[in-house]
């Protein structure tokens, strides 16, 4: 196992900002490309790439009541860097604050995290994602969704979905705006307290993409001088390529009228959105069915709904899915208990046109560890996905720290890990990474390497 040279220690130069983090001292940020950057750095020296192995890029706070990294969201700027977001949580004032860190290629260190936003809503219950980011290839637009605690009408508080962007490769973001819609704002919908959760951005052609759950918000006609009856939905938000304003959309599934065929969402379970090679949406979330049989089902907007596999009645209260395309094709993981992975494994899907799908794939575990509650899916960009997962307590493994999976075929995956065999390394709560344009795996996760369990941001650039 690497441990990175360029990692934050009390005899490397750091400064300290809000709330007790610390990151590696760094100037002004360029980034790498064929032509000067915005802030003129030259791109001949201006690629100076992050080390591989682990590298602690925030360290905890040293302070009991302020945790640092949780709900950690990663992706790889257009120029190929990786840029972090994360909350910083005090316990004490009950509230987060969302700070982002990026690389910068000219200096080769970590450079000066920024704060976006403060008074978010802190959800640390696996598999709930509070936040997600996401890169637009054409304009190399970076953006983050997030929860934020949100007033509506006093003295009811509810947590709603916001989106913070930014234009020049994560090193300033814009004021966060609001995407979804509550209450009172929307005549349409009863009461004043509708929950966004786990809120999932995509950017593609210019555009902003935000999909989430949203308690009592997907409503059917009102009968008998009743109040419209409303259920969880499953919504998505379009905006432009500055966000708001964003038009909003409420999936269906055409099963109850009462709700005017709208699904009922598992608001508990994280879904996934992703954006094909046409620049069509598509979201990937579970449905609450009768019983305890929870649908995973396949949305594009306007369309009519897909079923992908069910549950087999088992009862799952901590389901989570990841989604991805090649292309028009869309590609499945999900953390669905269907008597099949009764372990907690996880379970591969995958379709051509998104109608027919495959049978589930079970993913071999290490050993008898269980893959817990958070997980990535990625395409490798040659037909073929890579799955990253934190990594288990059980014993009997073979790979310290977070799992990975490879496949080729989509059938047969084979499993690898973020350190040498036997050696300590960090679980990776939170997982979220991206691939290089060589393929090589680039995680960042909530943890302190190489110690097991601690507050902190944790990134790890396969070697």
């Amino acid at each position: 196992m690497l441990i990175s040279s360029r990692f934050c220690t009390f005899s490397f130069p750091c400064f300290i900002v809000l709330a007790g983090i610390a990151g590696c001292s760094s100037s002004s940020t360029t980034t790498q490309g064929t032509q000067p950057s915005p802030d003129g750095g030259d791109p001949a020296t201006c690629n100076k790439p992050p080390a591989t192995g682990y590298t602690q890029v925030v360290p905890p706070s040293g302070m009991q009541n302020v945790d640092v990294g949780i709900h950690t969201a990663m992706a790889l700027s257009k120029d190929g860097y990786p840029v972090i977001a994360y909350y910083v949580n005090d316990s004490t004032a009950l509230t987060a604050t969302l700070y982002a860190v990026r690389w910068d290629p000219c200096v080769g260190a970590w450079a000066t995290p920024v704060k976006i936003d403060s008074g978010l809503k802190l959800d640390n219950s696996l598999p709930a994602r509070d936040v997600s980011m996401a890169v637009d290839p054409a304009d190399g637009r970076i953006g983050i969704a997030y929860e934020k605690i949100y007033v509506i009408k006093m003295p009811n508080s509810t947590s709603a979905a916001f989106v913070a962007l930014s234009t020049d490769g994560g090193k300033t973001f814009g004021t966060g705006t609001k995407v979804s819609i509550h209450g009172v704002e929307n005549s349409g919908q009863a009461g004043d307290s509708e929950q966004a959760d786990d809120p999932q951005i995509a950017l593609a052609g210019g555009k902003t993409y935000v999909a989430y759950n949203q308690s009592d918000a997907a409503c059917g006609p009102a009968m008998g001088g009743n109040p419209p009856p409303c259920q969880a939905g499953i919504a998505l938000a379009t905006g432009s390529s500055t966000g708001a304003p964003f038009t909003l959309e409420f999936m269906k599934d055409g099963l109850d009228p009462v709700y005017s065929g709208y699904a009922r969402a598992m608001t508990s379970a994280p879904l996934g959105l992703a954006i094909d090679s046409s620049g069509v949406p598509g979201i990937v979330a579970h449905v609450s069915a009768a019983a305890y049989n929870t649908k995973l089902v396949f949305f594009r907007p306007g369309a009519a709904a897909t079923l992908i596999m069910d549950s087999a009645n088992k009862q799952n209260d901590s389901a989570s899915a990841s989604f991805t395309f090649e292309g028009t094709s869309p590609r499945v993981l999900t953390r669905l208990n269907a008597g099949m992975n009764d372990n907690g494994g996880l379970l591969f899907l995958s379709s051509t046109d998104g109608t027919t799908w495959s049978a589930p794939t079970a993913l071999p575990l290490d050993g008898d560890v269980l893959t817990p509650k958070t997980q990535a899916l990625l395409r490798d960009g040659k037909g073929g996905v890579v799955v990253l997962s934190q990594s288990g307590d059980s014993t009997g493994r073979t790979f310290p720290g977070p799992k990975f999976w490879r496949s080729s075929d989509l059938k047969a995956f084979t499993i690898g890990g973020a350190g040498a065999a036997g050696a300590t390394a960090p679980h990776g709560t939170y997982m979220s990474g991206a691939l290089t344009k060589a393929g090589k795996i680039q995680m960042a996760f909530y943890g302190d390497a190489p110690e097991k369990d601690s507050s902190g941001v944790v990134y790890w650039s396969e070697p």
